[in-house]
């Protein structure tokens, strides 16, 4: 007999914006309180993140002043 996950793979909404999760559907409220309370966290440091432009492609990244964005790196890696 295969033992069934206990997580599934689903997605809520959290501030108009929706979230994918690997968790149990059917979480007690304080989990999904806790989770959304994350969500927001995460959303809030990325939002303080600084962005500067990619001297390469020209387009806006949250890397570092001056140095290329992750894909113009990866693309120089690879040649």
């Amino acid at each position: 007999m295969t033992r069934q996950p206990k997580h599934n793979s689903f997605y809520f909404n959290v501030d108009g914006e929706w979230v994918h999760m690997q968790a149990d559907p059917n979480m007690t409220p304080e989990t999904k309180s806790a989770l959304v309370a994350l969500v927001r966290a995460a959303r809030q440091h990325i939002d303080t993140l600084p962005v500067y432009e990619c001297p390469k492609c020209g387009e806006m990244s949250s890397g570092r002043e001056g140095k290329a964005c992750t894909k113009c790196m990866i693309a120089e890696f690879w040649e």
